[in-house]
């Protein structure tokens, strides 16, 4: 299984927190399990339908919320022998959501966020003997102590 694309965590039916992944690192990995004789699954954030035209022999599962990503590798996770998480999962979202397009004068001055559940963390605890599990993360600045620092912590 492998996560591609980015979530969007929405304020109302027309405005998101988002992020500008493309989702091509995912399918690229998609492409080399297929390639290598792998069953792929694929679950993927808003991607463009040239993108995900590459892949007319892996089953995908589209999603847009972080919560909708959550869900849907929860319940595939249990069949896969590797989980490549390569989506760009957003961190927080808007605390509140409003069901119709708020006007520009009721928009806050503030936005309230509250964080998403950590996927790759939650795996990782749900994670039988023999699975394996690879996740990747965006990082500006320094990235290898970061990196080692979560490789250590969830071992």
């Amino acid at each position: 299984m492998i996560s591609a694309g980015g979530t969007r965590e929405y304020l109302d039916p027309v405005r998101f927190l988002g992020n500008p992944s493309t989702g091509k690192m995912g399918v690229a990995l998609a492409q080399a399990g297929v390639h290598r004789g792998a069953a792929v699954t694929l679950v993927h954030g808003a991607m463009e339908a040239d993108i995900l035209a590459l892949l007319p022999q892996i089953r995908r599962f589209p999603v847009t919320s972080a919560t909708e990503m959550r869900e849907a590798i929860l319940s595939a996770f249990p069949a896969a022998d590797w989980t490549i998480m390569a989506a760009a999962v957003a961190d927080v979202k808007p605390a509140v959501y409003t069901p119709y397009k708020l006007p520009k004068r009721e928009l806050p001055d503030s936005l309230p966020l509250e964080p998403v559940t950590d996927i790759l963390a939650e795996l990782s605890e749900k994670k039988r003997a023999g699975q394996r599990l690879i996740g990747f993360a965006a990082q500006t600045g320094e990235i290898l102590a970061p990196a080692l620092e979560n490789c250590s912590a969830n071992n």
